[in-house]
């Protein structure tokens, strides 16, 4: 129990956002040697949804090691009145306010389900799809712009509303570029057509209202 083997101090792998830093600092002055380690991780992880990865070491007589991984934002989520970040492997792990968003376009669950810090609600392959849509799609509209992204009837159906107030419909388990290449086709030869959505969900299809 001697002092000489309590935390001094805390080596990080890279640089902890300051919430973080605040909560793993409170490690100091505990005995390096009766330390449950593992027990510590899983809390940190459960406590802490921004934690992608967390590993603690004991670097004797008074260091302890941190080495860890923290989320990055890729998208937001809105759920009810609620607003989330949630990360590229479709992880919520941070409620936000309206304030924190700024400019930025949000996914819109229609059904309003409510969720959890450290859930997964989506895909990997679902938000790199949503990413390919909100970079890409604009230059195959004419420069239409999006200004909202809806989930509705089903989590794999995404609904994106122009500031033309025109609805494209895509399907995110069948090949986006299939149905680039046909809202592109659709936008080159039939917009005049588009009065309220063009559904490109079926492949090699376009139906438009």
């Amino acid at each position: 129990m001697s002092t000489y083997f309590q935390v001094h101090t805390i080596d990080y792998s890279r640089d902890p956002s300051p919430q973080l830093k605040i909560v793993i600092d409170k490690l100091i002055g505990q005995n390096i040697l009766i330390m449950r380690l593992s027990d510590m991780t899983e809390k940190l992880q459960h406590d802490n949804p921004a934690l992608k990865s967390v590993n603690l070491y004991r670097g004797l007589p008074d260091i302890l090691r941190v080495d860890i991984i923290e989320r990055t934002g890729a998208l937001f989520w809105k759920s009810g009145e609620k607003y989330y970040r949630l990360d590229g492997s479709g992880v919520i792990f941070e409620s936000v306010g309206v304030d924190q968003i700024q400019n930025s376009l949000v996914i819109i669950d229609d059904n309003n389900v409510p969720v959890e810090l450290g859930q997964k609600i989506l895909s990997s392959e679902f938000v790199r799809d949503v990413q390919r849509i909100l970079d890409e799609l604009p230059a195959l509209i004419n420069g239409e712009m999006i200004t909202e992204i809806h989930i509705g009837e089903s989590m794999y159906s995404v609904g994106v509303i122009t500031n033309q107030n025109v609805k494209i419909l895509f399907d995110i388990t069948q090949p986006l570029d299939l149905q680039f290449d046909a809202i592109k086709l659709v936008y080159a030869n039939n917009r005049a057509d588009i009065k309220e959505y063009a559904d490109v969900r079926v492949i090699g299809k376009a139906y438009l209202k």
